[in-house]
């Protein structure tokens, strides 16, 4: 897939616009094969075809956010608080729980009570 992805992009900086076009349909064969979407096929011809700066970093590495790592972190964290807020809460519904049961319990008691002093 890599050989591809670079014969592709050697492509764009080496051929014509007519033998781009007669290579199109060999890289879509080849996607075919790898049984890959002819959708990335289309996305990378359109990456390539726009002039992108160079820099130290390359324009292989375009594709990545520089914000990703950050982005990361942030949804882990709130994953984690989320995570954490979900056992508070489950742990405050099985006091409850505890709570309504031995209170429903003390009133069942209770009306037995009254029940057997007013039958005597």
């Amino acid at each position: 897939m890599e050989h591809i992805i670079q014969e592709i992009k050697t492509s764009f900086s080496t051929c014509t616009p007519d033998e781009l076009q007669a290579r199109i349909p060999i890289w879509r064969d080849q996607f075919r094969n790898k049984g890959i979407s002819i959708t990335a096929l289309e996305t990378l011809l359109n990456f390539f075809q726009e002039p992108h700066p160079t820099g130290t970093s390359g324009a292989d590495e375009a594709f990545v956010d520089p914000h990703l790592d950050e982005r990361v972190k942030d949804f882990r964290s709130i994953v984690s608080r989320m995570e954490r807020d979900n056992t508070e809460l489950k742990r405050q519904a099985a006091k409850w729980r505890t709570f309504f049961f031995v209170a429903l319990a003390a009133i069942i008691l209770l009306f037995i009570c009254v029940a057997v002093i007013v039958v005597l």
